[in-house]
């Protein structure tokens, strides 16, 4: 099941705007198969991105664009996108579903509704007038009435398609050009299940879709029906239990009782045109055009939360509150307060901060078990590592966190990043309020556990998790025109004026060496990063050049298609370490994610 991709070759950057730039990260097609449209409509095949020449025209660039311009439908059939055809306000019972599904989210909306010709409904990412990436999903005009009587006039079917495409954007899933990705197909499914749980649908309907739509066999892309439905039933469940359910394997759901309706905080706002999306007021929301902003309300009066075992491979799940309390210790109102910031904080400026106070620890330490929740839970988006998850056991007084690649890097770039040091007071944080909470927390002494997480929220609402560089050749050759121009006018080249530095980038390469050796010229790898823990990778980038890339430890362990592997050909994210002016020293970036692309 490929995609077809689409282009028209007359496209200037300056009209890439309005053109599709990555679409779903779990769609087939690969390089080879990418096609592009000349200026009478005709399909000729795309140009391969320049071997050596770093300094590329426009016409190069936009050849390179065309290569990730792809799109998916629920099955994963074929789709052809009309990058011309997007824009406008979809029809008002597909936007009524998106605001209905999202307010039993509990999260931020980070996408933009739109109307366009596909099949049913996909999750897209489109540059914006400020060529930045938006996220979108697309919906066909027919899209409600044609699933509808596809399932014999299921209602949930629809919702269930809707509730997967939601679940690739809040998830970071669009984020690489072909490839084959099945396991976050996976997930999104899962969520789709969850999040139906939540809505009132009974296993049977939420599972609707699925087993009407899809082909039994798995594909390149998405796996086959009896894999999905597992994944939608493993998510029902599992919301399930979150909300107390006492018969969660009989697939039957209970009404929807009052207390467990979401908090809407914000009204739902107007949609427009791709072409119209505003330009964020700060960069860090760049992406982020919420229609509905809710917070989901704390499990029924009396029920704790159920937090999910521990297990490698367990499929991962986007997590749906800011607050997870097994042990009943938080305060009500303390909670609603730290929902209600922590919420904010993600709509305003991306970083996704969870706080867990938990039972046990199902055999780890604390700083395992946060970083197999930031995994489980789908802490932060996966395209960028922007999570971080805080764990206190008050029953074995211990205490940990976790955090995803990029507030790992981030923080470490500003100075506040010290673990140890923020465990070890998290641990004082322990022992106050097992004296204070002695016969159970009362007058705001549950606010104790969240000192740290609130520190986390002042230290990252600076932070940039926009990606404006489409491709290593782009950041680059950016960055060397701002060094010419500072040469050209006898100014000394000042870092703090370079417009890359500290910048994501979207870029592909082949992996050439796992942990190259220090001392080696061709690869120069920094021995203070070696110290702190990261994995160089010597890449050979698609423009040619060869450069080091730094990985965390943990990040291998987040991602959906395991571990790096030498000879292998990625769409990495990554963040600008240093350039330097000349192509024979080596170029270095941090990782941020990747995914295998053949």
């Amino acid at each position: 099941m490929k995609c077809n991709q689409t282009l028209r070759r007359t496209l200037t950057l300056a009209a890439i705007p309005t053109a599709l730039a990555v679409a779903l990260a779990g769609c087939g097609g690969s390089p080879a198969e990418a096609v592009a449209q000349d200026a009478r409509g005709g399909v000729v095949p795309a140009a391969t991105p320049p071997s050596v020449a770093l300094a590329m025209s426009e016409t190069e660039m936009v050849d390179q664009l065309a290569l990730s311009l792809q799109a998916c439908s629920y099955d994963g059939s074929p789709v052809t996108v009309d990058a011309n055809g997007m824009g406008g306000n979809p029809p008002t019972d597909c936007r009524d579903m998106v605001a209905r599904i999202m307010n039993f989210t509990g999260l931020p909306q980070n996408f933009h509704v739109v109307e366009a010709n596909v099949p049913n409904a996909a999750a897209l990412i489109v540059l914006g007038p400020d060529k930045l990436p938006r996220r979108v999903i697309a919906f066909n005009k027919n899209f409600m009435d044609e699933v509808r009587r596809a399932t014999g006039n299921n209602d949930w079917a629809p919702v269930s398609i809707m509730a997967h495409e939601i679940g690739h954007h809040l998830s970071g899933h669009t984020i690489t050009p072909g490839g084959s990705q099945p396991p976050i197909e996976l997930e999104a499914d899962k969520f789709s299940g969850f999040v139906l749980y939540k809505m009132g649908a009974q296993l049977v309907d939420a599972q609707k879709a699925m087993v009407t739509l899809v082909p039994e066999g798995d594909g390149p892309t998405h796996p086959g029906r009896g894999k999905r439905v597992a994944a939608i039933e493993d998510g029902w469940k599992q919301a399930c239990l979150q909300q107390g359910g006492t018969r969660c394997s009989s697939g039957v759901a209970p009404p929807i009782a009052q207390n467990q309706s979401p908090v809407v905080v914000a009204p739902a706002s107007s949609a427009g045109p791709i072409t119209s999306l505003p330009t964020p007021a700060h960069p860090a929301t760049a992406g982020v055009t919420p229609d509905t902003v809710a917070v989901s309300a704390p499990a029924p009066g009396g029920v704790r939360d159920v937090l999910p075992a521990v297990s490698a491979s367990a499929t991962p799940s986007k997590f749906s509150r800011f607050v997870y309390d097994e042990t009943g210790m938080v305060e009500p109102v303390v909670r609603a307060k730290v929902e209600k910031a922590m919420f904010d904080h993600a709509q305003a400026h991306g970083v996704e901060i969870v706080t867990l106070v938990v039972d046990d620890l199902d055999g780890l330490d604390a700083n395992a078990y946060a970083q197999a929740m930031l995994r489980q839970l789908r802490v932060g988006k996966l395209d960028v590592g922007n999570g971080v998850v805080l764990v206190y056991a008050p029953k074995v007084q211990q205490a940990g966190l976790a955090m995803g690649p990029g507030v790992a890097l981030a923080t470490t770039m500003v100075g506040s990043a010290d673990v140890e040091e923020a465990t070890r007071d998290m641990r004082r944080v322990l022992s106050t309020i097992a004296f204070s909470c002695k016969h159970g927390c009362r007058g705001g002494a549950s606010e104790m556990f969240f000192g740290r997480s609130d520190r986390f929220r002042r230290d990252t609402d600076n932070f940039d998790w926009t990606i404006p560089y489409q491709s290593y050749g782009q950041a680059w050759t950016t960055f060397k025109s701002a060094w010419d121009t500072a040469m050209q006018r006898g100014v000394a080249s000042d870092p703090n004026s370079d417009p890359t530095r500290g910048k994501i980038v979207r870029m592909q390469g082949t992996v050439l060496r796992l942990n190259p050796p220090t001392g080696d010229k061709a690869a120069w790898v920094s021995t203070v990063r070696l110290r702190q823990g990261f994995l160089p990778l010597q890449v050979q980038v698609a423009e040619g050049h060869k450069v080091v890339l730094y990985v965390d430890p943990n990040t291998q362990g987040l991602m959906p298609g395991g571990a790096l592997a030498q000879g292998r050909r990625y769409a990495f994210i990554t963040r600008v370490d240093n350039f330097t002016w000349n192509t024979k020293d080596t170029q270095s970036l941090d990782v941020l994610s990747y995914d295998q692309l053949d």
